[in-house]
């Protein structure tokens, strides 16, 4: 089983993998109950039973299919004894092939997205991009002048805690009090700027130390925003020397209270990075259509051909509500006239989904892949564009 954070890395794996001679499975299952009911099982149960009448009479690859159906029986029940509410399985029994990924969302995580169930040459990888781009997965680091506090979010849930008080030296305050002088009620010049620089120094060293934790956190996770609850003092500091240990990391100031009880302290750094991965999504559809000295292109055969011959590492824009299918290959992602017989490779053609064909080739790209909702100018263009 893989975890959650792992989940970016292990689709451009994924992403890599064809399955010409005999198709894989790729299943996308939401456990999660309503009311009485378990959509997600109901679904499963129709999808296997039309599998079974569908297998072929060659006993060899019957056997094949069979085996497939009892891995994916199998990992739905350790899924359920795990307590997990998402699932998401790819099998291919003549490659011996499996790969599985539980997760649990929060109950309060209003993300919802439809099952799915598909054989074919490609892995269906878009709904496991679509779950990364809206799992809350962010460290979240509240921190003052007294205490840093690091958290460790995945799937709206704290799963990792680090606390960290700020040192009080006691060369420093011995030097307080031999300073004080009690027949004036002042501290000597002399005395306090040693002080002060003795407390300053040591501030730094701590403001040092969060950020080192918080940076090498996020790179054994994969992880790319941090939100920073921390009052005006704290805050400045401790975000440039998060960024100077990783610039690539996204950091966003919030207004957190470091007294709040751990459920609202959670619930504020929530809300902070919804607002930050909406304003991301928006900066990247403006980029795309102010994209500099960048190229951009526009529309799903013209992208999927420029990631099939060049695959730059840029990022890939969807419309959510985008979605088209084509003849394309399962050897090269050739899309074609008609199903049947590649022209370029000679492998085979089946109608599929262009979405997830861009997400396959995106992912083996080390693409970034951003999915945006209801943007008119970008639906203008087809739903789909990439930044490179």
């Amino acid at each position: 089983m893989h975890k959650e954070t792992s989940l970016p890395n292990r689709m451009a794996g994924l992403a890599t993998r064809r399955f010409t001679d005999y198709p894989v499975t790729s299943v996308f299952l939401d456990l999660r109950p309503r009311g009485t009911r378990r959509p997600g099982l109901v679904f499963l149960k129709k999808e296997l039973s039309q599998m079974k009448k569908s297998l072929p009479h060659r006993a060899e690859e019957a056997e094949w299919g069979a085996r497939d159906i009892q891995r994916i029986q199998e990992a739905v029940a350790e899924a359920q004894r795990e307590k997990a509410n998402h699932l998401a399985v790819f099998t291919s029994a003549k490659e011996e092939f499996l790969e599985k990924y539980f997760w649990t969302l929060a109950p309060e995580a209003d993300l919802r997205l439809p099952h799915s169930f598909v054989r074919g040459a490609r892995p269906r990888l878009y709904p496991l991009a679509l779950l990364a781009d809206r799992l809350e997965n962010f460290l979240l680091l509240v921190a003052s002048q007294r205490k840093g506090e690091l958290f460790n979010i995945e799937a709206g849930r704290i799963t990792k805690h680090w606390e960290k008080e700020a040192p009080v030296h006691a060369e420093t305050r011995r030097e307080k009090r031999g300073a004080f002088d009690r027949r004036t009620g002042n501290i000597h010049t002399t005395f306090t700027k040693r002080v002060e620089g003795h407390l300053q120094a040591l501030e730094e060293k701590f403001f040092r130390e969060l950020a080192k934790k918080t940076a090498d956190w996020a790179k054994a996770g994969s992880i790319r925003s941090v939100v920073l609850g921390a009052d005006p003092v704290a805050g400045p500091p401790v975000k440039e020397k998060i960024l100077e240990q990783n610039g690539r990391l996204e950091v966003v100031l919030a207004p957190i209270d470091s007294k709040l009880s751990p459920a609202r302290i959670l619930a504020a750094g929530v809300q902070a990075f919804r607002q930050q991965e909406q304003e991301r999504s928006n900066f990247r559809v403006e980029e795309l259509f102010s994209p500099g000295k960048r190229q951009v292109f526009f529309g799903a055969v013209e992208i999927l051909n420029v990631l099939r011959e060049t695959r730059p590492a840029g990022v890939l824009v969807l419309d959510e509500a985008f979605h088209q299918e084509a003849p394309i290959c399962g050897r090269c992602s050739a899309v074609t006239i008609q199903t049947g017989v590649c022209p370029d490779c000679a492998g085979p053609v089946e109608r599929s989904p262009l979405e997830n064909e861009l997400v396959c080739l995106a992912a083996a790209a080390g693409a970034e892949i951003e999915f945006v909702k209801d943007s008119e100018a970008l639906a203008k263009k087809g739903g789909a564009g990439l930044l490179v």
